[in-house]
């Protein structure tokens, strides 16, 4: 025989977020045999929800053990209000509880269950590990997916960039409890160190459906010559997920420029300047033919197939 049986159990919430309150009233019958002389309540996850092998419990206290006087075959009500964080975020607990997160992150729900434990007259230590039917308990915390694209617009060659970015959260997070902050670096990689990039878009947006976006959503001008980073982390401050994207320099087909800022190129763009005239070309030349072009007087006699002459005026 079980040393508790719950005779009644009441509960406010059906799904339980690791910051909410669930009250629990139980109606408990000693079955033990003997008086109770302490009687206290935990929150249990068993080696299974945590995805262990074996028996036992990791069990931090709802209750600490209190002294009472609790006769045999009698019935008690008790009432608690439970915050899983509240009690999980505890130094004893804290460490023991990210382990549990870790585990959730591909579960995302676990059964509700509450240990009931007590101390007997005769020395002993009677428990119950009790679930609450239809009661489940969701790890808000469940690491969020995130995607980020980013491209120049409305060509290659464009100073402005657009964006898609999406940020999935598991099934009953509430995104107001996750921050997401964007951070951009010029010819680097960006990191959590670079600067911090203002997005044009709503944390409900960001969070809900996902964003896809035009040229509002990364406000600025980005020149042609340089490379751009983008760095995207999302964290509720237990876990955070992160993704990264890289907006290369413009690459033309055919770039021809007589302004300072821009030299001759072909596959790229040249970034020259007034006193530093470039003629670039990305890709490999081919050259066939004899004929050159120039004052023939500054032609050689035999020109040799193949081979590009240049003549300095």
């Amino acid at each position: 025989m079980e040393d508790f049986s719950v005779i009644s159990c009441e509960a406010s919430r059906s799904v339980l977020a690791p910051e909410n309150t669930i009250d629990i009233t139980m109606s408990i019958k000693n079955t033990f045999g003997s008086k109770i002389t302490k009687f206290g309540l935990s929150l249990c996850f068993t080696n299974e929800d945590m995805g262990y092998s074996g028996s036992g419990f990791w069990v931090p206290v709802v209750q600490p053990e209190t002294p009472i006087s609790w006769a045999n075959s009698a019935t008690m009500t008790f009432s608690w209000s439970i915050t899983p964080d509240a009690i999980m975020s505890q130094p004893l607990y804290s460490g023991n509880y990210q382990t549990v997160k870790n585990r959730l992150s591909a579960l995302r729900t676990l059964p509700f269950r509450l240990q009931i434990v007590g101390a007997a007259s005769d020395g002993s230590y009677p428990s119950l590990v009790y679930t609450l039917s239809g009661v489940q308990y969701i790890d808000k915390y469940y690491n969020p997916q995130i995607t980020l694209d980013a491209w120049r617009y409305p060509n290659d060659e464009a100073t402005a960039l657009a964006a898609t970015m999406r940020v999935e959260l598991a099934d009953g997070n509430n995104a107001s409890r996750f921050t997401a902050t964007m951070y951009y670096a010029r010819d680097a990689r960006a990191t959590t160190a670079s600067s911090v990039f203002s997005m044009n878009v709503s944390r409900d947006v960001l969070f809900g459906v996902g964003y896809s976006a035009n040229t509002s959503v990364l406000p600025g001008t980005f020149v042609n010559g340089s490379v751009y980073s983008f760095l995207l982390v999302v964290t509720d401050g237990i876990e955070t997920a992160n993704a990264m994207c890289v907006v290369d320099r413009a690459f033309a087909n055919l770039h021809l420029s007589g302004q300072p800022t821009g030299g001759v190129a072909i596959g790229k763009f040249s970034a020259a300047s007034q006193g530093n005239p470039l003629f670039e070309c990305a890709f490999p030349i081919v050259l066939s033919g004899n004929k050159t072009y120039g004052p023939e007087s500054s032609m050689p006699s035999n020109p040799v197939e193949g081979q590009l002459y240049f003549v300095v005026e």
